[in-house]
């Protein structure tokens, strides 16, 4: 498993840097590797849990769709969209506003 040092090494730099982490479906896995999800609530799809918990991740159940803890957003899968875009933007110091419509969403910014 030495391959995977490059690439959890990675998961920590980004996460430090840029402050913010999201993943959805299987990509928990990667935090919990890299340390990342340690001690921190987040939601996957549910056959990760078990993995996730044994890394040390609070595991929130997968019926709430997303998580949030601080700038860690997780998601269980694309029907969890809506409430991790929300979650996302948030963190980004955004917020949507409007109609319950189903509407199309555009996000714009600069990124470093």
């Amino acid at each position: 498993m030495s391959f995977m040092r490059p690439c959890l090494f990675r998961m920590n730099s980004w996460h430090e840097e840029l402050g913010i982490t999201s993943r959805i479906l299987f990509g928990q896995l990667i935090l919990a590797a890299a340390g990342v999800a340690k001690d921190r609530k987040c939601t996957a799809f549910p056959p990760v849990k078990p993995a996730l918990v044994a890394s040390g991740t609070h595991w929130v159940e997968s019926d709430t769709m997303a998580a949030n803890d601080g700038n860690l957003i997780t998601a269980t899968t694309y029907e969890g969209h809506p409430k991790f875009i929300q979650h996302f933007t948030k963190a980004l110091g955004g917020n949507i506003s409007g109609s319950n419509k189903k509407n199309s969403l555009s996000l714009w910014g600069t990124f470093k």
